[in-house]
């Protein structure tokens, strides 16, 4: 489980208007997976529309403790995920 979280993590705080279109971050899992995002420009503001192009955002910038989180619609590059569980000695 702790695997999944931090693929999904990366170290810092990105709101939507600090984005830009196919920028890539980086997750804090061990692996160090790049992620890129899609940023859609509406007038002067912008929304955070997907990550990797596939993974829709329902909703951004919900600030919380210790960041910013954002919704998805599903996991980030699931196909990556099994390898990366398949990887975990604790997972197995």
């Amino acid at each position: 489980f702790l695997a999944l979280v931090l693929s999904h993590a990366v170290n810092g705080t990105f709101y939507s208007q600090g984005l830009r279109d196919g920028q890539w971050l980086t997750t804090i899992s061990k692996y160090l997976v790049p992620i890129w995002v899609g940023v859609v420009s509406e007038g002067n503001s912008r929304r955070l529309d997907s990550i990797n192009g596939q993974v829709r955002v329902l909703q951004a910038d919900i600030p919380v403790d210790n960041g910013v989180i954002h919704v998805i619609d599903r996991p980030i590059n699931p196909t990556e995920l099994v390898d990366l569980f398949k990887c975990e000695s604790d997972f197995l």
